[in-house]
């Protein structure tokens, strides 16, 4: 990660152009703000909790189909960090599920 991708990064949680939208078993998703001509562009972002509690992230935008982090994915990150402690916070853990094996 560079300067310049974190700096924009703290630019979309600062401006609330990132944004927590619903949780999914062991996937949190995430809407951002397109930029560059792509305004009218909402990206989803997801953090999936893997058994090993590592969160694998996912973008929808260009860059991130070429590298493994992109400025929305590092945004929602902070996000999260930022909700600690706060009613809003997400779960980092894994949560197994009970499949009915009918």
């Amino acid at each position: 990660m560079n300067e310049k991708m974190e700096a924009r990064a703290v630019a979309l949680v600062m401006d609330k152009e990132v944004e927590h939208h619903h949780t999914d078993g062991n996937i949190h998703y995430f809407t951002c703000q397109g930029h560059s001509g792509r305004e009218d562009t909402q990206y989803e972002i997801t953090a999936e909790i893997l058994p090993t509690n590592e969160i694998a992230w996912s973008c929808e935008c260009h860059y991130a189909q070429f590298n493994d982090d992109c400025k929305h994915t590092l945004a929602c990150l902070m996000l999260m960090k930022k909700m600690i402690g706060t009613p809003k916070e997400l779960r980092v853990v894994y949560n197994m599920r009970i499949v009915n094996d009918e």
